[in-house]
């Protein structure tokens, strides 16, 4: 059997420097989703939330879940470099790191619709407007995976 090739170095360094820069940007978008000064982040109906500005709101969850899949590249690029001449543990490396950041990127997607549903209640508007709220910030996605897959 013989060992897996590596990564030509152009690509693993584009790899680190995308996954750099979609962790950045993700911080960014969750920061603008979700921090305000003087916030109790402690409090379990999310009254944080109320303090962030809708358009605010808009912009960091296209930020941070646009940005996201960037972290894979990142840890692509991480799982080859800590253990280089260990294919399989750099494999469930990966596996491990990728898993969870999906898992986490889910729970990122989320918070605008969290946030959102706090100012509908806030607002005495849980009506069906917040629905078609929800599904403009939610099925915009599934043109990214469509896209993805024809490009596949």
């Amino acid at each position: 059997m013989t060992a897996p090739r590596a990564a030509p170095p152009n690509l693993a360094i584009w790899a680190g420097i995308a996954g750099f820069v979609g962790a950045v940007a993700v911080g960014v978008g969750e920061g603008l989703i979700q921090m305000s000064p003087g916030a109790d982040y402690t409090d379990p109906s999310y009254a944080y939330f109320g303090l962030i500005e809708p358009a605010r709101l808009t912009v960091g969850h296209y930020v941070s879940v646009l940005a996201a899949p960037l972290y894979l590249l990142g840890y692509w690029h991480l799982s080859r470099n800590l253990a280089p001449d260990r294919p399989k543990l750099a494999a469930v490396l990966f596996g491990v790191a990728a898993y969870a950041f999906i898992i986490g990127a889910v729970w990122l997607g989320e918070r605008y619709f969290l946030a959102r549903t706090v100012h509908a209640v806030a607002a005495g508007d849980a009506t069906p407007a917040l629905l078609a709220d929800f599904a403009r910030h939610n099925e915009p996605f599934v043109n990214v995976l469509r896209a993805a897959m024809a490009v596949i």
